[in-house]
């Protein structure tokens, strides 16, 4: 079929799955625990909670005791959070606790 012969159900069905994608539909409960790659569930977890990490930036100096100091958005772009702290799988547990309770909240 042409694209000039195409119904307008198909169009308005697209359109409300690109809305829709971008829902989270996991719940917190549902993250599984760490398997040997904390590092990489946080950022699995903060993504199916609807979060991205845009910042990560590495302590200054580790002689003085730096802080680590990670920044999310959420993907609707209406919030984001900020986390320092010496270590930077603890930061990002930080997040996905705070991320965890947003999503609570909002459901």
């Amino acid at each position: 079929m042409s694209p000039s012969r195409k119904s307008a159900g198909s169009r308005s069905s697209r359109r409300s799955h690109a809305l829709r994608r971008h829902i989270s539909r996991a719940r917190p409960g549902s993250i599984p625990p760490a398997r040997g790659r904390p590092l990489v569930d946080h950022f699995m977890a903060l993504e199916a909670l609807g979060w991205r990490v845009v910042e990560i930036r590495p302590p200054v100096c580790r002689d003085e005791g730096g802080l680590w100091r990670v920044m999310i958005d959420r993907v609707d772009f209406v919030a984001s959070m900020t986390a320092t702290a010496p270590d930077l799988e603890v930061a990002l547990a930080e997040l996905v606790r705070y991320a965890s309770a947003d999503a609570t909240e909002q459901g």
